[in-house]
């Protein structure tokens, strides 16, 4: 009889998720961390994902930074569509940022405190990956989307 394997990658290790709660239109906020975290995030393509409770394809808005100083990716991510959230895990969450990197605790929390200090941020928290049902099939499917995006430039 073949044997079987799985592979389980744990992701939670190599990444960090700051959760975010802002009234305000997207690009606004992209332009605000821009400006109070010295970022470049730019406007792509929405990030289609399959939404397991709506059980259809959905859209969220997608921004994209790679700091050429530390290699880390960041990433702001729409947590709202009108179908559904994309984390329901974070109901109070209108978006996301996730870097691909685990920053340590002190860099967490100074990074924090500097969006909190944006007005028109409500709050930021940091997100506890283990809560997030489907971060594998996330991951895959927001690296799958930033390959086609790169294929398109």
């Amino acid at each position: 009889m073949p044997k079987k394997l799985k592979l389980d990658i744990d992701f939670s290790s190599d990444i960090t998720l700051i959760a975010i709660s802002c009234h305000k239109r997207d690009f606004w906020l992209a332009m605000q961390l821009n400006e109070n975290l010295k970022t470049d995030l730019r406007r792509m393509n929405d990030l289609p994902y399959f939404h397991p409770v709506a059980k259809e394809l959905l859209h969220y808005s997608l921004f994209h930074h790679v700091d050429e100083n530390s290699g880390y990716s960041w990433f702001l991510i729409g947590n709202y569509n009108p179908d559904g959230k994309l984390f329901t895990e974070f109901k109070g969450a209108d978006f996301i940022i996730m870097l691909n990197s685990t920053l340590s605790l002190e860099k967490q929390t100074e990074l924090i405190k500097k969006i909190k200090e944006i007005k028109g941020v409500l709050t930021a928290f940091q997100s506890d990956l283990n809560k997030i049902k489907d971060l594998k099939n996330f991951i895959s499917d927001l690296e799958l989307h930033m390959v086609e995006e790169l294929k398109r430039k």
